[in-house]
């Protein structure tokens, strides 16, 4: 599932493999490193306004409860 997703991100634009890695001796040399690009930043930015939004309007509807 987790190859999946990754594989759906990279098609869509959202992420994009690195070149940069770290240090050999803490490197696998299978391991493959991503980072976000700015289509896949604003879409994570976009994203997190919707939930923003949905959690004031549950609040709104429901009520908050206050943790201590």
């Amino acid at each position: 599932m987790l190859y999946g997703s990754i594989n759906k991100m990279l098609e869509q634009g959202l992420i994009e493999e690195s070149d940069e890695r770290p240090d050999a001796h803490l490197d696998d040399e299978r391991r493959r490193y991503y980072r976000i690009t700015p289509r896949g930043r604003k879409m994570a930015q976009a994203e997190a306004a919707r939930m923003r939004d949905l959690v004031q309007l549950a609040a709104a509807r429901f009520g908050v409860a206050r943790h201590a």
